[in-house]
């Protein structure tokens, strides 16, 4: 009987493993590093990955020279390959369950890519603490509705529709040349999960310069997750944020806007309306500021953004700084 066979009996695993110890420590290394992962231990999971393929490339050097075949030691590459896809996969968040519309205008990669780039700004987002609604929109490419200054029939963009607004049931419309652009997949799913966080459609007083900050915030953070500054530089709060962002660091102005979102409510802006630049900066920043004061309340940082506020053009009147 082969060697092959006597494993499959309890008696011959027992022999086998004991003439591999080796490919035993192999198996023993992926069954710990799959269950690190169901204890959301990502240095366990990628510490015993590390091991397992340390432990394949010894087993199959000692095959190598047991059999005195140099061809063997060939099969380790894709076989530490796979155990890299493998911790990658237990370390990766499941991916949001995305309703597609008329799936078959996308290939699976695009299907694939869209899902993983909300996914990871899903968790992005849940990480510095914003509390996210649980409804997803769905996702299709489509003609993009004419915007001002957008050429028409324009292939690359984004929009976001309401398909019922009270159960914010979205559909993110990409356009035909954006299954791939990781700023418009973002954009688009953030200005949903914004509609909903700052309750935009409510028919409030202030509706306008709610979803004027949406759109701020979100072309903020959508830039901030990919952490480079596209072409938002001319756009004056995006451009500040990013400033005071590269200033005091990502998490600390990232994070500050989570305080920011949570005084939308406040009685003092309930009757606002938008009339011009102005208005708005004092609006929004007054909720940027007292955001910022939540991660360092001190005179010196409030001066410091104020006057980084203040290079872009943005001047924020006494009643909108920080109450001391």
């Amino acid at each position: 009987m082969s060697e092959g066979r006597d494993a499959l009996h309890p008696h011959g695993a027992v022999h086998f493993f004991s003439d591999h110890p080796k490919l035993g420590g192999l198996l023993a290394l992926l069954a710990f590093g799959t269950a690190f992962s169901q204890k959301l231990s990502t240095s366990g999971v990628w510490l015993c990955m590390g091991f397992a393929s340390l432990m394949l490339v010894l087993w199959i050097h000692e095959l190598s020279a047991k059999r005195k075949s140099v061809l063997i030691t060939l099969y380790a590459l894709p076989l530490v390959g796979t155990i890299l896809l493998y911790g990658w996969w237990l370390t990766s968040p499941p991916l949001l369950p995305v309703v597609f519309r008329l799936p078959q205008t996308l290939g699976w990669y695009e299907r694939l890519y869209i899902r993983s780039q909300m996914t990871g700004f899903n968790q992005y987002l849940r990480d510095l603490g914003f509390d996210l609604p649980g409804t997803l929109p769905s996702v299709g490419l489509g003609e993009l509705p004419v915007v001002p200054g957008t050429p028409q029939g324009a292939r690359r963009g984004v929009a976001v529709a309401a398909g019922n607004p009270a159960e914010y049931s979205w559909v993110i419309i990409l356009g035909p040349d954006s299954a791939l652009d990781a700023v418009m997949i973002t954009n688009g799913y953030c200005g949903q999960i914004f509609f909903k966080l700052l309750d935009v459609l409510s028919g409030r007083p202030d509706m306008v310069g709610r979803e004027v900050a949406r759109a701020t915030i979100c072309n903020y953070l959508t830039y901030s997750y990919l952490d480079y500054l596209g072409n938002e530089r001319n756009t004056p709060w995006v451009a500040a944020m990013w400033d005071i962002r590269q200033y005091y660091g990502r998490e600390f102005m990232d994070r500050s806007l989570v305080y920011s979102y949570r005084l939308f409510d406040d009685v003092e802006d309930a009757s606002f309306k938008a009339t011009g630049d102005a208005e708005f900066n004092n609006y929004f920043g007054r909720k940027v500021m007292r955001g910022i004061s939540q991660m360092d309340l001190t005179e010196q940082t409030e001066m410091a953004v104020t006057r980084i506020l203040e290079a872009h053009g943005i001047h924020l009147t006494s009643s909108s700084v920080v109450a001391q």
